[in-house]
């Protein structure tokens, strides 16, 4: 509590709403991603980033060439997910629920902007080549938080829950970029998440009957 309490700045302003964004995501992130990344998936400029968390680089601290966020001690998501632990001083706590709804939601939305069928442009003779024969034409065309988007999607809506905005997103995601994602997770090598991340969004939405793209979800995933 008393290097958090130390990186307030004075005055405070909207620091504790950026510290809540960025810590957030950093702690429920199912994969580390590179300050650039993360500053895309969120939305971001990357300096709000690195300004907002330049004096917690004792527990976490953007590492290596790409600037990868890492979280130096165990106990610190563990300190700051606790709610009884964090319950003094300004609202340091951090909820896993809402940040991973948040991030949830993020993810949906970097699809639904960069999805497209044939994202590579790849030709038809290279259509059912193996993976590893058409690395040099696909490596540069699948930015790094559409790759975490594609993965983890699932993970952090099963975490998250749903709200109204999702059930809009899910079924717009359904309706228009199911093949173009399962390109996706299959071009990066990803494919097994494909199922498991249908199977978990289907069990929450499974008694959902307002949208008509969530059936749609529901009846692709009992075809995979």
């Amino acid at each position: 509590m008393t290097i958090i309490s130390s990186a307030v700045p004075d005055p405070v302003d909207d620091w504790v709403d950026r510290y809540q964004e960025f810590v957030g995501a950093i702690v429920v992130l199912q994969d580390p991603l590179s300050c650039e990344a993360l500053a895309r998936l969120l939305g971001v400029g990357v300096d709000k980033i690195t300004i907002t968390l330049s004096h917690l680089h004792s527990l976490l601290a953007p590492t290596g060439a790409s600037q990868v966020f890492q979280i130096h001690h165990k106990s610190f998501p563990d300190f700051i997910t606790d709610f009884e632990r964090c319950k003094m001083g300004p609202p340091f706590f951090i909820d896993p629920k809402i940040h991973n709804l948040r991030i949830a939601k993020r993810c949906l939305r970097i699809m639904d902007q960069c999805l497209k069928q044939n994202i590579c442009d790849l030709g038809p003779n290279d259509w059912f080549k193996d993976n590893s024969q058409i690395r040099h034409l696909t490596q540069n065309c699948i930015s790094l938080e559409l790759a975490y988007a594609c993965t983890y999607w699932a993970s952090h809506l099963n975490a998250g829950g749903l709200d109204n905005d999702v059930e809009l997103l899910l079924e717009h995601f359904s309706s228009n970029h199911l093949l173009a994602w399962l390109e996706v997770v299959s071009i990066i090598g990803r494919m097994e998440t494909a199922y498991s991340s249908l199977d978990r969004v289907c069990q929450l939405i499974v008694s959902s009957t307002s949208y008509p793209g969530l059936i749609l979800l529901i009846m692709v995933q009992r075809q995979i």
